[in-house]
């Protein structure tokens, strides 16, 4: 029972080494939109150093009565100002939810192999590499009849082996 107990940690401490590392990658994404969210919303003035300000210089050459300021907006239609898009604040959405997955312990039986024991409750007889991880067996391992073996990982639907 200890060496079923400690495989099941095992497989317990996989999971929340797997689910530490989705909580990380999302941490960073939604620093990043809180980034982008903040220069979006920040004034040009604040974005554009004054330096980078072209100098606008008044002008007062007349052109046949007119200043070239006039002649120019004569010449092109005023466009109205443009409004500036309200941003609502970035909150971050809770991740969706993953399926419970659960461990089962299973019993080998004559003629099972770990093919078998996969297509049973994983759907593929080439998803085999769990269960072996969990009962820390080999590609030599040998099964027995009646020995007692973790399943990681299991979808609840597929628990009673179907």
């Amino acid at each position: 029972k200890v060496a079923v107990l400690q495989r099941h940690k095992l497989a317990l401490e996989a999971k929340v080494a797997a689910l530490e590392n989705a909580a990380a990658r999302i941490s960073e994404t939604s620093d990043v939109i809180a980034e982008t969210a903040e220069v979006l919303s920040a004034p040009a003035e604040k974005l554009i150093p004054a330096e980078a300000k072209p100098e606008i210089l008044p002008v007062a050459e007349k052109t046949q009565g007119q200043t070239v300021a006039e002649k120019i907006a004569a010449e092109k239609p005023v466009v109205p100002p443009v409004e500036k898009p309200v941003i609502a604040p970035v909150q971050s959405a809770p991740p969706p939810a993953a399926p419970q997955k659960i461990s089962v312990e299973y019993t080998v039986k004559s003629g099972d192999t770990l093919g078998k024991i996969a297509r049973r409750y994983y759907g593929a007889a080439t998803r085999y590499a769990p269960i072996m991880k969990a009962n820390q067996l080999t590609e030599r391992s040998v099964l027995r009849i009646g020995q007692k073996l973790i399943v990681p990982d299991v979808d609840p639907k597929r628990a009673g082996g179907r």
